[in-house]
């Protein structure tokens, strides 16, 4: 399953994660993740909160 498709399907079954945690998760690298991650961000898709001095990323719902 292309990395992609791994990230969404773990930000769909975790609210807030880092990209560190995802990448370790989703078997790829931070570096991967965080360019999946940003990408996901300009579709709309992702979003990122600094919490405590790191990224946290999760999906945006609409309610």
């Amino acid at each position: 399953m292309p990395v992609a498709y791994r990230i969404f399907a773990y930000l769909l079954r975790n609210e807030l994660s880092t990209a560190k945690a995802i990448a370790s998760d989703c078997n790829c690298t931070q570096q991967t993740a965080n360019k999946t991650l940003l990408r996901l961000m300009d579709l709309g898709v992702a979003m990122r909160d600094k919490q405590r001095g790191s990224y946290h990323w999760s999906l945006i719902r609409g309610d």
